[in-house]
Parts: C-alpha cells; structure tokens; sequence
C-alpha cells in the first residue's frame, strides 16, 4: 500500500529529507516500510554527528572542546571506526522506531474516523492526532534499540574495567535483559514516547 505524502522521517537531520522524498512517491507504489529502509541507509551518514552528540551530553557539567573538537577528539583517541560505534543499535532503532510509526500512520489514517473524504485532505485535527498516536506506538518500539544505542556510543568514554562491550545491538539488548529483565529494556520510554508524538506531530503539521 502507498505511503501517505504526510509524514517526514526520524529527526530534524538526513533522515527527514530523505524519507520525505520516499513518501512524496506514494503515487510509485512505495510501502510503509520502505520508510523504515530510508531511515536506516540514512542513520549510516548521520551516525557520527549522532554519536558526537550523545558524547557531548553524558559529559555534560564537564570541560568540553565542543562539537567539532569532540569528533577530533574520538577519532584521535579510538580511531575512525569510533565514530560509528552502535551503528547496528541505531539502524535497529530507525527499522523499529521509523517503521512502526511509518505504519502505524498508514493503518490509522484509513480507519473511518480519520479518513479522509473521497478528493480532499485530511482535516489537520486528524492528522495531528493520528501523528499523535503513530509517534507514540513508534516511540515505544524504538526504545530498546535507542538505550542499546546510547550505550554503546558512550562506551568509549567509560574506564576500561566499567565498560559494557556490547559486540551488536542484539549482544546489547541480550545484556540488558540479563541484568534486569525485559522491562529493563524500556528504560526510558516516556521521554522516547513523548519525543517520537512530538516530533512526529511537528512533522506532519508543518510538512503534510
């Protein structure tokens, strides 16, 4: 089924852009999930800047050398491929998060209460509250990847002996139920939640 041309990608970086060019193909015959892809294949160029980004905030009240100090800084320190350290959690996080929410949106927006008259629009109230809804359910299935992530690019900063190690995101997500069980994956998840509605709800007022 096609994409609705309403609703952008993952963050205010790569991904939306990219995704948005997916979901203006709705006309070629694009799927939901083809949303998901886009935003993986993006995370790929955006990892890095993401990574730079979680360093700067776990470090935060302490000296910092900036954005762009703080990427010479990690490639100096741990080399090139320290960069892309967690990419496999954050290309998990964008099929779950991005895929979830690209569907969810799919789904809802053709139930009757929301759909729209045969010829027009839907209504921006609905949109809003359906973007709402698919932000929300995609927010929600991205926060064991989104954890396993963060984890994983802040890793480098950690003493040798307090470092987790996790080899791949499924090392990671593995790791983290043995500590705490499977609610220990969800860690978070009423900042990731309230993130993915607001974003989403963001994107689709200002781009549908």
């Amino acid at each position: 089924r096609p994409l609705r041309p309403g609703i952008a990608s993952h963050s205010v970086r790569a991904q939306s852009a990219f995704s948005s060019c997916l979901l203006m193909s709705g006309e070629a015959g694009y799927s939901f999930y083809f949303g998901g892809v886009a935003s993986a294949v993006a995370a790929c160029f955006t990892h890095p800047l993401d990574l730079i980004k979680v360093r700067l905030q776990v470090n935060a009240g302490t000296p910092q050398a900036g954005f762009i100090g703080t990427g010479i800084q990690v490639f100096k320190r741990e080399g090139f491929l320290a960069l892309y350290a967690g990419l496999s959690a954050s290309l998990l996080r964008q099929l779950t998060y991005s895929t979830v929410r690209f569907g969810a949106f799919d789904v809802l927006s053709e139930q009757p209460m929301f759909r729209a008259a045969p010829g027009q629009n839907m209504p921006l109230w609905k949109k809003v509250t359906v973007a709402a809804i698919a932000g929300g359910f995609g927010g929600l299935a991205g926060v064991p990847a989104d954890l396993t992530n963060v984890r994983m690019q802040a890793d480098g900063r950690l003493p040798l002996e307090q470092r987790r190690n996790y080899r791949n995101a499924f090392h990671g997500l593995y790791c983290i139920t043995r500590e705490g069980g499977v609610t220990n994956l969800f860690r978070g998840a009423t900042p990731m939640v309230t993130r993915g509605m607001l974003m989403t709800v963001g994107q689709i007022a200002s781009y549908g």
